[in-house]
């Protein structure tokens, strides 16, 4: 069995759960890049492709864990993934190769439109029998380059 699911790039994805909030689409400026996550949960080793209009804009990279043995301190917020040690999804590998090993893959997408005409274009991830459609809307609009000030500490 496979089981393929699309996250926004705020979730955290960690090999024992699973988010809620799948996604079916989302929208980019042409100077932004959009960026989600597509979970590949699946019982034996097989691959995955990716089809697309669009395939120049898109890059693909592996989420790996890391080990982490301090999440947070002792006077954190109420805004910590309060999990304790152990390991957090976060390093980004480039897509070398199109296998998935037994268990849970996730794989990071970067969408850059640049110059690629604006609409709506579907991006279908498959993996033996399964597939998810994916709509990305390109405006034809930038967004302001906005120069933030702030102070950095370090």
């Amino acid at each position: 069995m496979i089981d393929i699911k699309i996250y926004s790039s705020l979730e955290k994805i960690f090999d024992d759960c699973v988010p809620a909030g799948e996604i079916t689409a989302l929208s980019v400026l042409r100077n932004e890049i959009l960026s989600f996550q597509i979970v590949f949960d699946t019982d034996d080793g097989c691959s995955f492709s990716v089809e697309s209009d669009i395939p120049d804009n898109i890059s693909l990279f592996r989420v790996k864990n890391v080990p982490v043995n301090l999440p947070y301190y002792e006077d954190h917020d109420d805004f910590v993934i309060e999990r304790g040690k152990g390991l957090y999804p976060d390093l980004l590998v480039p897509v070398t190769d199109y296998n998935l090993k037994p268990g849970r893959t996730v794989i990071w997408a970067d969408i850059e439109p640049g110059n690629t005409f604006a609409g709506k274009h579907d991006i279908v991830f498959r993996s033996g029998d399964s597939e998810k459609r994916f709509s990305v809307e390109i405006i034809d609009r930038e967004s302001e380059n906005i120069e933030f000030i702030y102070t950095n500490w370090y």
